[in-house]
Parts: structure tokens; sequence; C-alpha cells
């Protein structure tokens, strides 16, 4: 009996196994079946946007050294060094082309000028090419955008992605000879005041570019050109401020990404010329502000390209960045201390034939390599020339004899870089016939 009594408990243990281990089966499965739900659907569903609105201020002639950050002894932008400290401010960024079309084109498509062929003024940005406002007008943002120059009308049209453009350069004449900042913050004030959310607004400001008005606060220090520079650069501060201000008080405020970027620097007489004609530090380093709502203020060093930007807007408000772009997201990806830095422009005198080659100039840890043709600058004569950023930030020192092999290898690394950029500019056959097939089918407009 007691054997028969401890097989019965044994069967009925044994049973009870069963049912247990059926049970972790079961639950094991459903486990892995719910695992599976998930990780299909993370993969294949549509990504969260945060749907945050964005103002993008681009700014002609902005040099990098004009703010309190950097030094500048006197600062001419309180009212941007004030908004800084709550923001990301990038201590170097660089503008890779130099002149106000290719750079205002690369921030927008977050393309390097090299690869979208602007040699001149009369260049078209290449159809097959998407700039952000049409990115994000996909994703039903309405977007507008305010330019005083004529010469970006290309990039501020209803088919580059903008449902809406103020032109003052059509209602205010010629930009370089009427001060347009405060117009055109205003114009922009009232976009934003009935823009649908979400919105992405493009300011451009043309202000500190020569030449040189008076401002309407403060009267310049002297009429040197770097006074009556910092005085333009004063007043386009100022009308920063009011964006600023009238942002804070918003409510869209706290739901808005303001991006502050120069597109390129001045020069005067630092390597014996003016204006913007040489691929200088002067020229090439800009300011670089983003404020991220929800984002810590912090400082990065760098060095950033103006092509970082579009994916660094895309990814602050939820979008993957694409293959397609080439920079990085400031915000999240760590920014190496050394990247290849090709500067290109060629002398907008090509277009029309007057004029052959251009500059090039490759940046590569601390070493800053120019290879020119001239045009109207003292310092720029055919050939290369050599800094060694280390010993001489200010590229005053010409060391290209000292390198031997190393300077060879820049050489032919910036050629190469020089190389793709005269295809860039010079369409294959191929190409040009298939576009005009495309504009014959109507897909293009001509």
């Amino acid at each position: 009996m007691e054997e028969r009594g401890g097989s019965e408990e044994r069967a009925v243990k044994t049973a009870r196994v069963r049912v247990i281990g059926r049970g972790f089966l079961v639950v094991g499965s459903l486990c892995s079946v719910l695992l599976c739900w998930y990780l299909w659907r993370t993969l294949h569903e549509e990504p969260v946007l945060r749907k945050d609105n964005i103002v993008l201020v681009t700014i002609a002639a902005l040099r990098a050294d004009r703010g309190g950050a950097a030094g500048h002894p006197a600062s001419v932008t309180p009212n941007l060094d004030t908004w800084a400290e709550e923001a990301l401010e990038v201590e170097r960024c660089y503008s890779s082309a130099g002149w106000l079309l290719p750079a205002a084109a690369t921030v927008l498509t977050g393309l390097p000028p090299h690869r979208l062929g602007l040699a001149g003024p009369l260049d078209r940005l290449p159809d097959i090419t998407q700039t952000l406002a049409q990115r994000l007008r996909g994703l039903g943002y309405h977007t507008s955008a305010v330019i005083g120059d004529p010469m970006l009308r290309q990039l501020a049209s209803s088919e580059r992605g903008f449902d809406r453009v103020e032109d003052l350069s059509l209602s205010h004449g010629p930009p370089y000879l009427v001060a347009t900042a405060g117009r055109s913050v205003l114009l922009a004030l009232r976009s934003l005041e009935a823009a649908e959310e979400p919105f992405f607004s493009w300011i451009n400001l043309q202000d500190p570019m020569a030449e040189y008005l008076e401002p309407v606060e403060a009267e310049p220090r002297s009429d040197q050109p770097t006074d009556l520079y910092d005085g333009e650069v004063a007043e386009t501060d100022r009308h920063l401020g009011r964006l600023f201000r009238a942002l804070e008080r918003s409510a869209v405020g706290t739901r808005t990404v303001v991006v502050i970027v120069g597109l390129f620097g001045q020069e005067f007489d630092d390597h014996g010329g003016n204006y913007h004609e040489s691929l200088f530090e002067e020229i090439v380093r800009v300011r670089l502000v983003i404020a991220v709502p929800g984002d810590r203020p912090r400082r990065l060093a760098g060095p950033a390209l103006l092509e970082d930007l579009a994916p660094t807007l895309l990814a602050a408000v939820g979008v993957p960045v694409s293959e397609d772009l080439p920079g990085l997201d400031l915000r999240a990806a760590p920014v190496p201390e050394t990247r290849d830095i090709f500067l290109w422009r060629d002398f907008p005198g090509r277009a029309f034939g007057l004029v052959r080659g251009g500059l090039k100039a490759l940046r590569h840890d601390d070493v800053s390599y120019l290879g020119a043709l001239p045009r109207r600058h003292p310092m720029l004569t055919p050939g290369y020339l050599l800094f060694d950023l280390r010993s001489d930030p200010g590229e005053h020192v010409e060391v290209s004899e000292q390198l031997g092999v190393e300077g060879e290898a820049l050489r032919k690394t910036l050629d190469d870089y020089a190389a793709e950029a005269v295809r860039a500019a010079q369409p294959p056959p191929e190409r040009a016939v298939l576009m005009d097939v495309l504009r014959t089918l109507g897909y293009f407009e001509r």
C-alpha cells in the first residue's frame, strides 16, 4: 500500500512538473512572439516626430571673432552672446565656400559646395537636390523665407519647398546699399505670428556685408572699415534681440528650435585683401549657435561644418538622418577632433569666361593648405601655400618647404577634392540630356 501511495504521489508530482513546464513553454513562446513583434514594429514603424518649430537665421559676412566668447575686446553682439549662454555654441565652425550662394545652399541642403557645383551667381542648384524646406514640408511643416539678396531667389522658392517668400530685394533695392535687417526681422515676426504649427522659417540677414551703412542706434567709433563693419554687426544683433524677446514672450518659443549661423566672414587687410575673396580663417570660420528646447547649454569645440546643420536640425525634430547627408548630428555624434575640411570657391567671373580657376584649401589636423590662381588678392599668387596652425593660427608664415612628403600628400588630397568639385560644376553630357528629357516630360520647370 505504501509503495502504491508513493507511486501515486510521484505521478502527481510528475504531472505538476509537466503542467508547470508547459506553462513556462507557453509563456516563453508568448514572450518570444511579443519580442519579435516589438522588434518588427520598431524597425518598420514611422519615426515619432517631435514636431518642434524651426527658425533658421543665416547672416552674411559675420566673422566668428566678433562675439564676446571669442574674446573680441568690445563685443558687438551682446544679445547673441547672452542668448548663446543657454544654447549649444560651436567654437570652430567652418563655411566651405566663403561666399553667399554656395554657403546658403549648403545650409539648406546639407551638401558641401564642391558637390553642388555652384561656381558662380548664375549657376543653378541641381534639380534633383532636396532642400531642408522640401524635406520638412513633406512631413507637414509650413515653410516660409525672408531674403534680401536676389542671388538667393533660386533657393527660396516654392519649387525648393517654401510656401511663402518675402524678397526684400524686390522692394528695397540692392542689398549692399540698403539696410534690411530690421525689416527682415519685422517681416519674419509677422510671419511667425500667423504661422500654423509646425513651421520652418528661414531668415537671411545681409547687413554686415559691404557697403557699410551708418547704424541706426549708435554712431560708429570711426570711419574705418572695421568700425563701420562692427556698427552693422551691432545693428544686426539689436534686431536679433527683438527676435529672441519675441520668441521668449510667445507660446511657441518653448517648442521652437532656433539656429543662428554665419555664412562666411569678412577680411580687413588681414592678409592684404578686403571683402571676402580668400579662404583664410577670417573668411571661412563662422559663428554657429543652436538652441533646442530641453537641451542643456554647452560649448562644442568642433570642428563643425555648415553641412552639419541639416542633419542636426532633422534629428532635433525626430527625423532619422538620411544616408545622403554627409554631415554630423552635432547634438548627438561625437565630433572628431580631426576632419578633412575642404574649402572651395570658383571665382564668379568664370561663369562669364573671364578668369580660369579659383581657390581651393584643405584644413587637416593643425595644417592649412591653400591652392590658388590670382585675382585681386595680394597673397594669392599662383601655386600653393602651407601654414602650420599650431604655431601660426593667423596663417602668416608659409612653411611648405619644411613639410616635404607630408606637404605633397596634403597637396594630392586637396587636388582630389578639387577634381570632384570641377566634375560637379560641369555635369556630364548624359546628365544634361536626361534633365532635358525630364523637363520636356514636365517633371521639372524650365
